[in-house]
């Protein structure tokens, strides 16, 4: 496991690599849309929208969460070629800057949820995590397509001052935990081994095992086919002049 202590005031983009400009390096699964529609030729598929699932790397770690078996400081990475950066930030967690399918950089379309209309879309403006704008038909929003409101996810948050971060990659299981609790990062003292004559003892009851564990199997295999021998072997235990006398053969 590598462990290191960085400091940030916004989000980073990042890839883990065992050194500079290795060819090989660690990423996210990039967020893909699953979204099932309805047929072209069933009339209602023009006005008919389910909201997509998610698959990927963010989709598991949040998935992890919610089954309370991440605590939202863990997830996993993958070396595809096709792996995208993963996201640092002040906050110290996992949390991506934007939700699954959602960019900073383009409009795009916003479903009507409850009371909301196209007054609604006109006057908002923003809320917590969007910016709202009716669509205006603009190139500028040409990846909201139809839709009559648009949204736009706010830009990451900034700190103004640098908060450190303990970072934690284990290259085997390809998994990696960004916490607050730098003491994870510091350098430890590595227990001293015991002194070979203590692991004698040990070492003796584990050879002796070893050698159980491969004579077992073959004993037992050996035993089922003497049986299985002794059962199919038939044994003569008359001559074969009893044999004519009985059956009347002179």
């Amino acid at each position: 496991t590598w462990a290191v202590n960085m400091s940030f005031n916004r989000y980073v983009k990042a890839k883990f690599a065992p050194f500079p400009g290795w060819a090989k390096s660690y990423g996210k699964v990039k967020a893909r849309a699953m979204q099932y529609q309805l047929p072209t030729f069933d009339p209602r598929s023009t006005d008919f929208f389910s909201t997509p699932f998610y698959d990927g790397t963010e989709a598991i770690r949040q998935f992890m969460v919610d089954q309370g078996h991440w605590r939202g400081g863990e997830s996993v990475v993958s070396g595809a070629d096709s792996a995208d950066a993963l996201w640092l930030s002040h906050l110290c967690n996992q949390e991506p800057p934007y939700p699954a399918g959602m960019s900073t950089v383009s409009w795009q379309c916003h479903r009507y949820i409850g009371d909301q209309d196209a007054d609604w879309c006109k006057t908002v403006g923003e809320d917590e995590h969007y910016f709202y704008h009716f669509n205006n038909r603009s190139t500028y929003m040409g990846d909201c397509g139809t839709c009559d409101c648009c949204q736009k996810v706010k830009p990451p948050s900034v700190s103004r001052k640098n908060h450190t971060c303990c970072i934690l990659f284990n290259d085997l299981l390809l998994n990696y935990t960004v916490t607050s609790d730098t003491s994870r990062c510091q350098v430890r003292a590595v227990a001293r081994a015991p002194p070979f004559e203590a692991l004698v003892g040990h070492l003796f009851a584990s050879d002796a095992m070893a050698v159980i564990w491969c004579v077992f199997p073959f004993a037992v295999a050996l035993v089922g086919v003497l049986r299985k021998r002794s059962h199919s072997v038939v044994r003569m235990r008359v001559s074969p002049d009893e044999i004519r006398r009985v059956s009347g053969v002179a």
